[in-house]
């Protein structure tokens, strides 16, 4: 005869939550200023390299995105500095790059 200690049916085991549930605590966040960003979509016409120059001032070197628009190319930065940014692609295409550009905060 065998003990039922040893015989586990897994189907009759369940999660048995708690009758008093603890409220979750979120931090909260005070926005002091609106996003500083700045958009602009660079044309590429069978060429390797752009270089756009930003429209607003930057004192830090600014945080940059670069996304193609419909192309299977690699977009990636060759030189970035407080007034401009150089685009350089895997190949030549003919097509749009996104570009948005974010002020740094100290």
């Amino acid at each position: 005869m065998a003990s039922t200690k040893d015989r586990y049916d897994f189907n009759r085991y369940k999660k048995v939550y708690p009758l008093i549930r603890s409220k979750p605590i979120y931090n909260k966040f005070a926005i002091t200023e609106g996003l500083n960003a700045e958009t602009a979509i660079v044309d590429f016409n069978n060429v390797f390299q752009r270089t756009y120059f930003f429209t607003e001032e930057y004192s830090q070197i600014p945080t940059i995105s670069a996304t193609p628009e419909e192309e299977n190319v690699n977009i990636f930065i060759t030189n970035l500095n407080t007034t401009s940014v150089v685009l350089q692609s895997s190949s030549p295409f003919v097509g749009k790059v996104h570009l948005q550009i974010f002020k740094v905060e100290n």
